[in-house]
């Protein structure tokens, strides 16, 4: 049978047809199957990945309960940060913790503590420290409201994606100057009204690219209300007709505005720069101690001299040399072992070893 005759058969094209549509059925259900299982891989990572990076973070209690508690210090300032950076200073200060528990997690009220210090006669710090991130609470509201003796925050550890209602938060701070927010992201804030209202003295708030009001669709009531000494970068002064929301944005001459501009990469950037100065520092040690090195071995090449002169004189007869030639040599030789006990300290700084150089300068002089 012939290739013609086969497909004329009906018996024949029929079972192609079958086994055609049998084949497609099957190219259907693998491709939806893989599709699935990547979908599902995809979503469980994901997933792995946002409790990761939650189990690393921890929830600061809601802003009225940290104002209560903040107030009763007395402190005039607040700093948040890592708890391993500050631990040293506050071993023997009691903390009061002011995390949200979580039990399902394993996390933990004292996650956060708060510790309270005495540092000068003017200045009294309360360090909100955890070894996690810390995190602001959804409900922020009028966490600093009132606090009248403050004069300064540090938010060295301090999260905010998650926060919606920033109201009234930074209100009636009279002797705040400045805040640096740079670290705030306000992509998910719904509420900021009076969030600086009555801060008669604050004269700067720094934001950075993260600060995003795209939640805010309508224009917010006196959020500056009475921040009568507040400028933006552009130089734009305070007005009583722009005190809302509108005017919570980084000041241009296009978008007039009170914030201005500190790029959250500028951290990274001093890091960099510290970096750098060390390595030159480093490069500048070794180079002193190379010199070091080289003025040591001339000295103790010039000293075994001196012992191999002396070696002769004492086997051989040879004029007595001057007492003052004695000297000299004895100098010197002292002078060996003094440097040569000194070598381990040249390899630990660059101080020591610049002491090295003139001591070895000195010799050199006397020498001539």
């Amino acid at each position: 049978m012939n290739i013609k005759e086969f497909f004329y058969n009906k018996n024949n094209l029929i079972t192609i047809i079958l086994v055609c549509i049998i084949a497609c059925m099957l190219t259907v259900c693998i491709t939806t199957s893989y599709g699935k299982y990547v979908l599902e891989k995809e979503v469980t990572l994901n997933l792995q990945i946002v409790e990761s990076n939650e189990w690393n973070k921890r929830t600061l209690v809601d802003g009225e309960t940290l104002n209560g508690i903040l107030l009763s210090t007395g402190a005039t300032r607040v700093v948040f940060g890592n708890e391993q950076d500050y631990i040293s200073q506050l071993e023997n200060i009691e903390s009061l913790a002011v995390a949200i528990e979580n039990t399902s997690k394993g996390f933990a009220t004292t996650d956060i503590k708060l510790y309270v210090a005495q540092n000068s006669d003017e200045v009294k710090t309360a360090y909100i420290l955890s070894n996690y991130q810390i995190k602001a609470n959804e409900n922020s509201s009028k966490m600093f409201s009132n606090y009248e003796n403050l004069t300064e925050i540090v938010f060295s550890n301090f999260e905010t994606y998650e926060m919606k209602n920033a109201s009234d938060m930074f209100s009636n701070c009279v002797n705040l100057k400045e805040l640096d927010l740079y670290k705030f992201d306000t992509s998910n804030v719904l509420d900021i009204s009076n969030m600086f209202s009555g801060n008669n003295n604050l004269e700067k708030v720094y934001v950075s690219e993260l600060w995003n009001l795209s939640n805010i669709s309508q224009p917010q009531d006196n959020v500056f209300l009475n921040c009568t000494k507040l400028t933006g970068e552009n130089n734009t002064i305070y007005s009583e007709e722009h005190v809302s929301s509108e005017y919570a944005r980084i000041d241009s001459a296009e978008l007039p505005g009170y914030f201005t501009f500190k790029s959250i990469n500028t951290s990274e950037e001093l890091v960099l720069d510290e970096i750098e100065t060390g390595m030159d520092l480093i490069q500048s040690t070794e180079d002193n101690l190379n010199e070091g090195n080289n003025l040591l071995e001339t000295e103790k090449n010039e000293t075994d001299e001196v012992e191999y002169n002396i070696g002769i004189g004492s086997n051989t007869e040879v004029e007595e040399q001057p007492k003052e030639d004695k000297q000299e040599e004895n100098d010197d030789t002292q002078e060996f072992v003094e440097q040569t006990e000194k070598q381990e300290i040249i390899n630990e700084t660059v101080e020591e070893t610049e002491k090295l150089i003139n001591e070895e300068n000195t010799v050199n002089i006397y020498s001539e």
